[in-house]
């Protein structure tokens, strides 16, 4: 409960309370946030945005349509368009490094990993290197 004093003309003071908003936000992890202020920071922490009702029962409407879609090709036996999954991990091909990827891991060989940018620097100074430059 917030408590405030508003003046009138003739400067008598009236006390004026407002009470909290009941409304509370809740995360799929169902985590509560108790007001808009914490839900509207949690959502510019994670840079994601609010959905007004209207969005969000369109969405839910876009979703259970696209369900019973593919609930409806489950019953018919339509094809799905899915191919299968290969369980023989060892049937992929082998990964084949460039002479630049050589490089760059015998130069960070026993050194922690760097930042990104030190990353990519290296890798052009490396790149560099080889062309002779």
């Amino acid at each position: 409960m917030r408590r405030t004093w508003i003046y009138d003309k003739d400067g008598n003071a009236h006390e004026y309370v407002r009470e909290p908003s009941q409304h509370h936000f809740v995360q799929p992890d169902f985590e509560e946030y108790g007001g808009r202020t914490k839900w509207r920071e949690r959502l510019k922490a994670n840079d994601t945005i609010e959905l007004s009702p209207k969005e969000l029962a369109q969405a839910r409407d876009k979703w259970n349509s696209k369900k019973a879609d593919f609930n409806a090709k489950l019953a018919t036996g339509e094809k799905l368009n899915v191919r299968p999954v290969d369980t023989d991990v060892m049937a992929a091909p082998a990964y084949e490094r460039s002479r630049l990827n050589k490089e760059l891991l015998n130069r960070l060989d026993g050194r922690p990993v760097p930042e990104r940018k030190m990353l990519i620097k290296l890798a052009l100074e490396t790149n560099r290197m080889l062309r002779g430059r």
